[in-house]
């Protein structure tokens, strides 16, 4: 889900139902996109590889007719910290994971890095903050 970060309405909205269905379990990635309010901004310099990445991981090879898919293992992908914009390896997340965007590989993580950092980080994460990410 990306997100402008000056579209406060939308933005409070839909870290609430990040909140609600993380806490569920649900595998989502979240970026909040700086100095863009409603609008698709650089959502598809993200949205792309993202997809790209899922494809990768869930298509069945040719010889099986891409029947069924593979199994997501969250255990082999990264999770983003949506308060300091730092990324780990799921197995080496230190806060709780269900606050944490998925990003499922080591470029998807990349580019998730690039779209949420701006040269005004400190801003964008002051107010991300006032939007209660996590509990």
């Amino acid at each position: 889900m990306t997100l402008g970060i000056e579209n406060a309405i939308s933005l409070t909205q839909m870290m609430r139902l990040f909140n609600k269905h993380s806490s569920q379990g649900a595998r989502w990635a979240v970026a909040v996109e700086p100095n863009t309010g409603h609008e698709i901004g650089k959502s598809n310099d993200l949205i792309l590889p993202f997809f790209n990445a899922l494809i990768e991981k869930r298509l069945k090879d040719e010889k099986n007719n891409y029947k069924d898919m593979k199994p997501v293992k969250p255990l082999d992908d990264w999770l983003g910290n949506l308060k300091t914009f730092d990324s780990y390896p799921y197995k080496e997340y230190p806060g709780d994971i269900k606050e944490a965007a998925w990003l499922p590989g080591k470029n998807v993580v990349e580019v998730w890095q690039r779209f949420v950092t701006v040269e005004n980080q400190n801003s964008q994460k002051k107010k991300l903050k006032s939007h209660k990410v996590g509990k």
